[in-house]
């Protein structure tokens, strides 16, 4: 599928890294947008402490969402400054993520689990536009009564790994029964929550990419375009259960078919010679421990 694309049809950087001392979501993600590091860019971990007060990486002090204490312009920035038809977007689950990716100067828009729809700072949409309204709307996935996971593949062989059903160790309990979700939510936030951890999120989020998209260039034909989609699921997935879970491993499997469904969509909005993708991650994930050692 898509990750197969990448491998047949790109280059691939298989020793690339941040020399991170806390490799986390927003000292990552922002390390990407800048090609710098922390100690440079100024977001040093999500959270942390200065003259005894909580500083959060993707907050302002008057406590709203703000890519204030960013250091260095993003790619972001330098993109928008290069022409008048460039745009730009950032869409995540996380807010540090997004925001992290567009810096101060472009739309980041991001997942609000309270609500279980998607939002946007009031610096750039002082109403939220039409578009984004509906698709919190209508877009099925979003608006579901039940969540449902049904395994990507139905030969066992393919998840013939070790420990992979072993969740002695992990924070949650599997998620499956029979190959299927068993949907344990016990309130209208536990759903959300739950629903962000199943392919669906990954999915939704790409079907608001190619919203973004499509409306961009129906409004801009000339337009250049850099968006940024901070796929969350696998790190929810795999703080959760561990890389090493079948939730983890099926995660992969789902996205790596999203993707090549999302790359095939887009082809029919804009030429696959006018488009450029790069698929990277914010930092890595550690097998469990216990797991290791066995």
């Amino acid at each position: 599928g898509g990750i197969h694309k990448f491998m047949n049809q790109g280059i691939v950087y298989s020793e690339a890294y941040h020399p991170l001392g806390k490799p986390n979501t927003a000292a990552g993600h922002v390390s990407i947008a800048t090609g710098t590091v922390p100690a440079l860019h100024g977001i040093v971990s999500n959270s942390w402490y200065e003259d005894g007060k909580k500083v959060v990486s993707d907050t302002d002090k008057h406590g709203k969402k703000s890519a204030e204490h960013q250091q260095i312009p993003t790619l972001t920035e330098h993109f928008l400054k290069a022409h008048p038809h460039n745009r730009s977007y950032a869409l995540s689950y996380k807010s540090r993520s997004a925001i992290g990716l567009a810096g101060k100067n472009a739309p980041a828009i991001w997942f609000d689990k309270k609500t279980g729809k998607f939002r946007s700072s009031k610096k750039f949409f002082a109403i939220t536009p039409e578009w984004l309204s509906n698709f919190n709307q209508k877009h099925p996935l979003l608006n579901k009564k039940k969540n449902t996971w049904d395994l990507r593949h139905t030969d066992k062989k393919y998840y013939d790994f070790p420990c992979i059903d072993n969740y002695q160790y992990s924070r949650l309990k599997t998620l499956f029964k029979s190959g299927n979700l068993i949907s344990r939510a016990k309130s209208p936030l536990g759903f959300i929550k739950q629903f962000m951890l199943t392919p669906d999120a990954n999915q939704t989020l790409l079907d608001l990419s190619y919203q973004v998209i499509a409306d961009t260039f129906d409004k801009n034909p000339d337009a250049h375009l850099l968006i940024w989609i901070g796929l969350s699921s696998l790190d929810k997935v795999g703080h959760r259960f561990g890389p090493q879970s079948k939730e983890a491993v099926d995660t992969i499997y789902h996205l790596d078919t999203q993707m090549d469904s999302f790359m095939d969509q887009l082809a029919k909005v804009v030429s696959p010679k006018q488009t450029f993708y790069v698929l990277t991650a914010d930092h890595g994930i550690m097998p469990i421990p216990e797991l290791l050692k066995q």
